[in-house]
């Protein structure tokens, strides 16, 4: 894993420091990837935020443990929103009835005859 960081070089701040100078070619070369660090930031900001950022225990395999626990809770508190989302959409939709396709008018009604030229259509289909 590399560091991408962007390093200022400017008239003034001139970087001679080989470390630097290495971390601003990185970062040149892998300029894509650090656009994408906010995507990645994000979530880990929202839980942090929502469950707390400091764990008191002396191991870093709890610590690590703690960490994956939060984003199972956190993915799973997510998945009840959807279904309760989901679940009044139910409600206040006609996708309650088991044939609502119909009734959203997606797949055609009527009974199915020949048009003018010889085609198969539905007939009587509503609008």
């Amino acid at each position: 894993m590399d560091a991408v960081v962007p390093v200022r070089d400017t008239q003034r701040t001139i970087v001679r420091d080989p470390y630097r100078l290495w971390a601003r070619e990185n970062y040149m070369l892998k300029r894509k990837v650090y656009k994408k660090r906010s995507s990645v930031e994000s979530p880990i900001g929202i839980v942090k935020n929502t469950m707390g950022d400091r764990d008191r225990t002396k191991y870093l395999h709890m610590v690590s443990l703690y960490v994956i626990a939060r984003f199972v809770i956190y993915n799973l508190a997510l998945l009840e929103e959807l279904l309760l989302l989901w679940l009044k959409l139910l409600k206040y939709t006609a996708l309650s009835s088991p044939l609502s396709f119909n009734k959203m008018k997606i797949f055609p009604t009527g009974s199915k005859g020949l048009d003018k030229d010889g085609y198969s259509c539905y007939i009587n289909r509503p609008l």
